[in-house]
């Protein structure tokens, strides 16, 4: 989640430049930090807003982490409680 802002600007210019026909390893300023400065914007603004989505990032990535930290417990009980009841069964079958 940290980086997923720069994986999808890697992917998002190399498909653009795919699409329009453009060698995808030439050198080229068309990511979207660099649209972005040459749009008007201060470095330290662009950094700020990389920043600010890293963050964002490091944020949903956390409350993710705790919300399937509570789940997994619970889930992963159940197939071993169903795995359980299914051993008893089948020995009381045999019995």
């Amino acid at each position: 989640m940290l980086l997923c802002h720069f994986v999808f600007d890697t992917t998002f210019t190399l498909l653009r430049r795919w699409r329009r026909g453009k060698n995808i390893v030439a050198a080229h300023r068309s990511h979207l930090y660099q649209r972005l400065v040459i749009a008007g914007w201060r470095y330290r603004d662009v950094t700020l807003l990389y920043l600010g989505l890293a963050l964002l990032g490091a944020a949903l990535a956390w409350v993710g982490g705790q919300y399937v930290g509570r789940c997994a417990p619970a889930a992963a009980g159940r197939p071993a409680g169903v795995a359980a009841r299914l051993s008893s069964a089948q020995s009381a079958d045999q019995s």
